[in-house]
């Protein structure tokens, strides 16, 4: 397994992570049982294991899309799902970032304007979304792609788009579901040098992946099999 040299900088926003006992099931189908997990600020984990082994569904559950069956999760010292439905969508929009497989950019929009969309619906003024959007594709390394659209940009950079997107919040936890999974592995560098810069930031950053390579970026591996966490 990847370990590293040195320590992030864990700012003072950042949340740990406490999952105990939690279960997730469809119907009949069991799909997590019995998660007990702590995510420490300022780590970068990879969450791995075949498909089908509920990776994707803990880190819905992480992200509070999805409500576990059973058991506790708490952020920053909260049972979230206790929380008024108000507060978790305040809690996903302001601690949490998200990165899919998928890029889920508007054709019809700049770099520029994909990042600021996270603001629409906040008081933060036009020019501030705009400014901290240009800073946030800044730092994934796109400040000279602010005027492109997703069809002017490799499958890499939009990619980055995405992940500024999600960073432009300055969320303490990203987390990403098989970020390269729609990436030649030619690409997969400039990707995974973004977050291993994000986590050297002091950014939290939790991956679900099921290729090694990718894994092995991260400082910690987490292993799924039929919905509960294996010992390797």
């Amino acid at each position: 397994m990847h370990t590293t040299q040195t320590h992030p900088r864990v700012p003072p926003t950042a949340l740990n992570v406490r999952l105990r006992e939690i279960g997730k099931t469809y119907g009949k189908l069991t799909v997590l049982a019995g998660i007990t997990l702590d995510l420490n600020a300022g780590e970068f984990v990879a969450i791995t294991g075949p498909s089908g082994s509920g990776k994707s569904t803990l880190l819905g559950i992480l992200g509070l899309l999805e409500r576990p069956s059973t058991g506790v999760h708490e952020l920053g010292g909260r049972d979230v799902w206790t929380l008024p439905d108000a507060e978790q969508s305040r809690l996903r929009g302001a601690q949490l970032g998200f990165i899919f497989q998928q890029f889920h950019l508007l054709p019809e929009l700049s770099a520029l304007e994909n990042v600021a969309r996270p603001f629409r619906f906040t008081n933060v003024a036009r020019t501030e979304a705009r400014e901290r959007a240009a800073q946030a594709l800044e730092r994934v390394g796109l400040e000279q792609r602010l005027t492109h659209r997703p069809s002017q940009l490799s499958g890499g950079e939009q990619q980055r788009v995405a992940i500024a997107r999600a960073l432009v919040r300055e969320p303490p936890l990203l987390l990403a579901d098989e970020p390269t999974g729609n990436l030649p592995q030619s690409m997969w560098s400039e990707v995974l040098d973004v977050f291993s810069a994000l986590h050297q930031s002091g950014k939290t950053v939790v991956v679900v992946t099921h290729d090694p390579l990718v894994a092995d970026r991260a400082h910690r591996q987490i292993r799924l099999a039929e919905g509960r966490i294996r010992i390797a």
